[in-house]
């Protein structure tokens, strides 16, 4: 006898129809937020975290990934690990399919 799971099963799930970054959650965070993003074909993507001067302080993601919906997350911490001061940051999520290359910047706001 099959018993119902609450969980259905998707026949196939569409692709995104446009590359996108969704603003961060929470915002302000501490310790950590989610960041979300769309992909409408495979591509390589590179998502990093830069301070208020512009300084690259964290790579989140630096390879090839399939087309759909993604999340990561920043734990608030710089490259060499020690915590992030309170201050504002900026996500930066570069695309590349082909020769053709998207970018988005979200701001994000890290409070302690």
């Amino acid at each position: 006898m099959h018993e119902p799971t609450g969980v259905e099963k998707s026949e196939s799930a569409a692709a995104p129809d446009a590359f996108r970054m969704y603003p961060n959650y929470p915002n302000p965070f501490n310790p950590a937020t989610r960041i979300f993003f769309d992909l409408s074909a495979d591509a390589q993507v590179q998502l990093a975290v830069y301070n208020i001067r512009g300084d690259k302080i964290a790579t989140l993601i630096d390879g090839s990934l399939p087309a759909g919906s993604h999340e990561t997350e920043w734990n608030g911490r710089l490259k060499n690990q020690l915590v992030a001061p309170s201050g504002v940051y900026f996500a930066r999520m570069t695309v590349m399919v082909g020769h053709e290359r998207f970018e988005q910047v979200n701001r994000m706001m890290l409070l302690k």
